[in-house]
């Protein structure tokens, strides 16, 4: 086995090498070619795809220079699109976030819909970077989308305006009618997540004394390996394990350097669509701080991923390590089980599955009856005949 790794990464490694030079010949003047030598580079950097496909794992991928140029805008958190965020999902592009007060907001698109095709080019394999390359573009200009809802509904077609899509990826507040409660929502995870978590907790706190905490992670797809661990450093005691991670080098233990938000009451709300990084808070939390678990079980993605760039200024994501939650348990290919079971609704609006308002939000409704035992029962009394 180990062998035939060798000679797949030496092809591959040949294979864009020889892409790389004929790429270079097909952007100098002087060089006589019989040959279209951009073509030629494109069909090498499929077969590479193809290697790393075959080489590694289903997270594995080789990014052409546009690909990697996305990728990297989600770093940067600014770019021209509609504001849904995708996952692939039994090899179809699926909606598993909408962003507050983008386009996509009130255009009859929901979380879970399925796209099919982007201005009439077909999606195919479940390619999220294919989808977002045809989504993002100039700002003020439309795009079309060709979506299914439910696994044997027709297709249903959205035209929408691009806009500045800025990646605020922490929302949250106090919740007015339950005292010290309050509620924050996590997107993704990137470089500023952390940063903004700490001043939005700090305003909340500051507004009004928090000792519970509904922690909304449903439909957040991972992201920043590095700062999912800081915000669990808050709850996590000093110096307790918040996730080990095994790569081949061995195992690295990440403990908590902090610890100063341990003892408040914590109720995570997950779904299908909580996967990778917001898993590994999730473990954190559940092992650590007494997290009670709210939802559906989480996606089930417990490996992390590097990427690289490459002279073309194309990019390769490799696996790279599995973690544990502090409990030992690596959750890949299982997910993590809710202690309160919620079922997503098969349709609805997007505004209301994260809505404020507990009469809207099932989830919502769940986590604070669990919290407020006392106004539950009171409430289903008022409620009875």
């Amino acid at each position: 086995m180990k062998r035939k790794q060798r000679r797949n990464c030496l092809f591959a490694t040949v294979v864009l090498l020889f892409s790389l030079a004929l790429a270079s010949c097909a952007a100098d003047p002087g060089v006589q070619r019989p040959i279209d030598a951009a073509a030629y580079a494109s069909f090498a950097a499929d077969l590479v795809a193809d290697e790393i496909s075959a080489l590694y794992d289903d997270y594995a991928a080789y990014y052409t220079p546009l690909e990697y140029r996305l990728l990297y805008e989600d770093f940067q958190g600014s770019f021209g699109g509609v504001g849904i965020s995708m996952l692939q999902i039994d090899n179809e592009v699926t909606v598993y976030s909408i962003v507050a007060g983008s386009p996509a907001e009130g255009s009859g698109i929901a979380v879970g819909d399925v796209i099919v095709a982007v201005d009439g080019q077909e999606i195919s394999d479940g390619d999220t970077s294919a989808a977002a390359a045809l989504i993002r573009g100039e700002v003020g200009k439309a795009v079309t989308l060709s979506l299914r809802r439910g696994a044997d509904a027709g297709l249903y077609e959205v035209t929408i305006i691009r806009d500045v899509i800025i990646s605020d990826t922490v929302s949250g507040a106090n919740l007015p009618d339950y005292p010290g409660a309050a509620y924050i929502g996590i997107s993704g995870f990137n470089d500023l997540t952390n940063s903004e978590f700490a001043e939005l907790y700090q305003q909340l706190n500051e507004e009004r004394a928090i000792d519970k905490l509904i922690l909304d992670l449903r439909s957040n797809g991972g992201g920043n390996f590095y700062s999912c661990i800081a915000i669990a450093e808050y709850f996590v005691p000093l110096n307790h394990v918040v996730v080990s991670e095994k790569t081949v080098l061995g195992r690295e233990i990440y403990r908590s350097a902090k610890g100063n938000l341990h003892g408040v009451q914590i109720v995570v709300l997950q779904n299908a669509y909580t996967a990778s990084a917001s898993e590994v808070l999730i473990g954190a939390l559940r092992d650590e701080a007494d997290a009670i678990l709210v939802g559906s079980a989480s996606f089930g993605k417990g490996i992390t991923q590097s990427v690289r760039q490459l002279p073309s200024g194309s990019g390769h994501r490799y696996t790279c390590s599995i973690y544990f939650t502090p409990s030992g348990f690596s959750l890949h290919g299982l997910g993590l089980e809710p202690d309160i079971i919620v079922e997503d609704p098969q349709q609805g609006d997007a505004r209301d599955y994260f809505s404020l308002d507990p009469s809207l939000n099932a989830h919502l409704q769940a986590a604070l009856d669990y919290l407020f035992p006392a106004a539950a029962t009171d409430a289903g009394a008022d409620a009875a005949p």
